[in-house]
């Protein structure tokens, strides 16, 4: 009789020991796959909005106050900060806080802002 209950209870304590260990395993698993589930987006995003941010910059240094061509140098600058926006506004759908807060500072100019953007957008897709 007593080894009877002591070999039930081995067992039990086996099938135990197996769903933990499954469990765990299993979860590990989903939070890796969870982390990196949007990875290819986030890195399209962070590469759009710097090729954004470069056009801008490009468009809105290059305009001189007085061009031959004002409406048209307006439209242009118009259509880049518009792109820059959709940019910036597709990378804060899907960014973690610290890359959106990083991008927004980029988009109001602030000094050091891209490098500051470049490290935690590289911080955050593991590089």
């Amino acid at each position: 009789m007593g080894e009877t209950l002591v070999g039930g209870l081995l067992v039990i304590a086996g099938g135990l020991l197996t769903f933990a260990g499954g469990y765990w395993i299993q979860t590990r698993q989903w939070k890796r796959e969870d982390k990196h589930r949007d990875y290819a987006e986030r890195r399209q995003a962070y590469t759009e909005f710097l090729a954004s941010w470069h056009a801008f910059e490009e468009v809105r240094t290059r305009q001189q106050p007085s061009t031959s061509q004002p409406l048209a140098a307006f439209e242009e600058l118009q259509k880049a900060e518009l792109q820059f926006q959709r940019s910036f506004n597709t990378l804060s759908l899907i960014a973690p806080v610290e890359v959106t807060e990083a991008a927004a500072s980029v988009r109001d100019r602030e000094p050091g802002a891209p490098g500051r953007f470049w490290k935690s957008a590289r911080k955050d897709l593991g590089k």
